[in-house]
């Protein structure tokens, strides 16, 4: 379950911050896509974690 929860934090968070960086190369807007990358992984892995415990919760 720990580990399950890590990967719900990191991987969403290490995607947005990828995909930040190559589209700020490829578009030449730094940092706005990055920081834009960073919200939404933070965002997907705050919901991950909420749907996760609220079923833990449930059961």
């Amino acid at each position: 379950m720990a580990t399950e929860l890590g990967f719900m934090i990191v991987i969403p968070l290490l995607a947005g911050t990828l995909l930040g960086i190559y589209l700020d190369q490829r578009l030449g807007t730094k940092p706005i896509f990055i920081l834009v990358g960073v919200a939404v992984g933070i965002a997907v892995s705050v919901v991950s974690i909420v749907r996760i415990m609220g079923s833990l919760i449930d059961s």
